[in-house]
C-alpha cells in the first residue's frame, strides 16, 4: 500500500483533530474541580473555627453556590460538547443528592462529624461511581482516593477533621482541576 504525501498530511490532520476533542474532553472536568476545590477548601476552613450550631449557614450557602455554578458550566459546556452521558451525570448527580439527604434524615447521625462523613463519603461514591460508569480510571481512583483521606481524617484526626477536609479535599480539587486546564489549553 502506497501512502502519498497528501494522504500523510491528511490523516494528521485527522489525528490532530481526534488530539484536540481528546484534550477538550479531558478538561472538561478542569473548570468543576476547582469550583468544588473553593467549596471543600472553604467550607473546611470555616467549619474548623465555628461551632457545630453554625455549620448549616457555612455549607448550604457554599453547597447552593456550588450547585449553580456547576449547573451553569454544565448547561454552558454541554452545548458545546454535546455528550450524551452529560445529561445522565446530571441526573445522577441530583438523585444522589436526593438520596444522600433522605438516608441522612432515615438514619439521624449521632454526632456532627459523623452525619458530615457520611454525607462527604456519598459525595466520593459519586465521582467513583460516575468514574465506574464513564470508563474513567483516574476519576474513580480520585474518588476512592478521596473517601480513604475523609476516613483517615474521621478516625485518626477527629479533633482537626475539618481542617483536614478542607486539605485532603480542597488542595486535590484545585490541584488537579488546575492541572487539567493548563493541559487543556497545551
Amino acid at each position: 500500500m502506497n501512502i502519498t504525501p497528501d494522504d500523510a498530511r491528511e490523516a494528521l490532520g485527522a489525528i490532530e483533530q481526534v488530539r484536540a476533542k481528546t484534550r477538550a474532553m479531558l478538561g472538561f472536568n478542569g473548570y468543576f474541580l476547582p469550583i468544588w476545590g473553593c467549596f471543600w477548601l472553604a467550607g473546611g476552613l470555616i467549619s474548623e473555627f465555628v461551632g457545630a450550631g453554625r455549620l448549616p449557614w457555612v455549607w448550604i450557602p457554599l453547597y447552593i453556590a456550588s450547585l449553580l455554578l456547576s449547573a451553569k458550566l454544565g448547561i454552558d459546556q454541554g452545548m458545546r460538547l454535546r455528550r450524551e452521558s452529560s445529561i445522565r451525570i446530571g441526573v445522577f448527580c441530583w438523585l444522589l443528592l436526593l438520596y444522600a439527604l433522605l438516608w441522612y434524615i432515615v438514619l439521624q447521625p449521632l454526632a456532627t462529624l459523623q452525619g458530615a462523613c457520611l454525607l462527604i463519603t456519598i459525595t466520593f461514591f459519586g465521582y467513583a461511581a460516575i468514574g465506574t460508569w464513564e470508563w474513567s480510571l483516574k476519576t474513580t481512583i480520585f474518588g476512592l482516593v478521596e473517601t480513604a483521606l475523609v476516613l483517615v481524617g474521621y478516625y485518626f484526626w477527629p479533633t482537626f477533621f475539618w481542617l483536614w477536609i478542607a486539605l485532603a479535599c480542597g488542595v486535590p480539587h484545585l490541584g488537579v482541576g488546575f492541572y487539567l486546564l493548563r493541559s487543556r489549553r497545551k
